[in-house]
């Protein structure tokens, strides 16, 4: 019988076929394939393989890997055991320990309490059942142990500033971001997308960032705390026509509406504004003049000075108080020129 005797078969095949060897090998294999009863476990390659859904684990966390034979069966259960192997001989070395095994496949699951690489494996036992002996698939898997561990990173300097917006980076190796919650003291943290926060703070000193996770639906656990110098903004430098001092030309300082205070090497976009500032000029053998600003403003009178100075003489912008975005006033050096 054709499919009830498969070396006639192949025989039969063979012969028939010989001046096409390609074509007669498909069929051979077709056959063949035909043949194998799965519920017996008559498989024509078996071997052992360990999926996880990740190799890198906190401290305190679970790790779990599906462990199964390549080619399994859903209506047989293999026995899986743990330990130590020695794969050239297909053997387990000392006692090893079995896992729970369900339609076909086994799942490990281990809460490691060192850090480093966890190295483990074992072996899988399948009867054949042409034999009726078993026979032993040996299988090796490792992961990575972490502590609990927090990344907090200011974007812009390594400091926190009062009054503006201070953007930070917040992570958590292996842990997804909407799952990493985190607080500030002495002020608040909004976030904004992704990893991305925004700290504001209110008071000089220091300020911590703590950080948790929410860890396999565990309310959270702590991920580490870092502490951040908090300073107020440094005082900005006030100009005139872009200049703090120096020699300039009368129609040029004629010219200028208004004196700006400049942040100087500082990486934050925030503005202060002039309140209030005494503008004087003094000359040899003139009377020196004196006039009062209480905005940022070079108005009328102050212009009219400016331009009846002569070469050499002084105009002196002084007592410039300016007000930043924390709401301080600030008092900012004098600006010095000499008429050309």
């Amino acid at each position: 019988n054709f499919y009830h005797n498969p070396v006639v078969a192949v025989v039969a095949l063979l012969s028939k076929m010989q001046n096409d060897v390609k074509t007669a090998e498909s069929e051979v294999n077709d056959f063949l394939l035909r043949s194998i009863d799965a519920g017996s476990f008559k498989f024509d390659a078996l071997q052992a393989r360990v999926i996880a859904p990740t190799s890198y684990v906190l401290l305190g966390n679970e790790y779990q890997a599906d462990v199964f034979l390549a080619a399994y069966s859903s209506t047989s259960n293999p026995e899986i055991i743990v330990g130590q192997v020695d794969t050239a001989k297909k053997q387990l070395i000392g006692a090893g320990r079995p896992i729970e095994v369900a339609g076909g496949m086994g799942r490990y699951t281990v809460r490691p309490t060192t850090e480093g690489i966890q190295k483990w494996g074992g072996i899988i036992k399948v009867k054949n059942p042409e034999t009726n002996e078993e026979e032993n698939y040996p299988f090796t898997a490792e992961f990575i142990a972490a502590k609990p561990s927090a990344v907090v990173s200011p974007d812009k300097m390594n400091v926190l500033y009062i009054g503006v917006d201070n953007p930070v980076s917040i992570s958590v190796p292996g842990v997804a971001n909407d799952k990493v919650l985190a607080s500030i003291s002495g002020g608040s943290l909004k976030k904004v997308g992704g990893n991305s926060y925004i700290a504001t703070v209110t008071t000089q000193g220091e300020a911590t960032i703590s950080i948790s996770a929410q860890l396999e639906g565990k309310s959270s656990v702590p991920m580490g705390a870092f502490k951040f110098r908090v300073k107020r903004v440094p005082d900005p430098v006030a100009m005139v026509a872009g200049k703090k001092e120096g020699t300039i030309q009368k129609s040029i300082l004629a010219a200028q509406s208004a004196i700006i205070p400049v942040m100087e090497n500082f990486d934050f976009e925030l503005y202060f504004k002039v309140k209030s500032f005494k503008m004087s000029r003094y000359g040899k053998g003139r009377d020196p003049v004196e006039y009062s600003s209480d905005n940022n403003l070079i108005g009328g009178a102050m212009k009219e000075a400016i331009n009846s100075a002569r070469p050499g003489d002084k105009v002196y912008f002084e007592y410039i108080k300016a007000v930043g975005p924390d709401g301080s006033i600030r008092s900012l050096s004098s600006i010095s020129f000499t008429i050309q």
